[in-house]
């Protein structure tokens, strides 16, 4: 009789084990679940702002450029290349837009706002297209 009993108490406590492993990986389950969910959401939120935020980049590169162009000039009235600006350490290095092409500095403007003229060829990475970022412009 002795004998049976434990036989029970075994099989009842890997019965309770079983339920708790079983409870264990439901509940990892539901915590992959929740973090699948998150990270879709957050990732759906986050798209649509990454285009604008290369764009604000962009702008704000251009219009600093166009800033230290000018201060090159009010101390030498010769027009700035970004060579030039770069050796006078005025910059560190030559400006790159969010896609990773050279900003285009032209001098003398050919506007009558600034000084100078900068230019982003925009995502498409080409000249003179509709989606340039342009310092007069801004």
């Amino acid at each position: 009789m002795l004998r049976f009993r434990r036989v029970e108490i075994i099989a009842m406590l890997m019965r309770r084990a079983g339920t708790a492993a079983l409870v264990f990986l439901r509940l990892l389950n539901t915590v992959a679940i929740i973090g699948l969910i998150v990270s879709l959401v957050t990732f759906a939120i986050y798209r649509p702002c990454h285009g604008r935020s290369e764009l604000h980049f962009t702008k704000v590169l251009v219009a600093e450029l166009v800033g230290v162009a000018k201060e090159a000039i009010d101390e030498d009235p010769t027009c700035p290349t970004v060579d030039r600006l770069v050796a006078r350490q005025l910059l560190r290095k030559h400006p790159r837009d969010a896609w990773g092409t050279p900003l285009v500095l032209r001098c003398p403007s050919e506007h009558d706002q600034d000084p100078v003229d900068v230019v982003s060829w925009g995502p498409d990475k080409k000249p003179d297209t509709a989606d340039d970022i342009n310092s007069w412009e801004l």
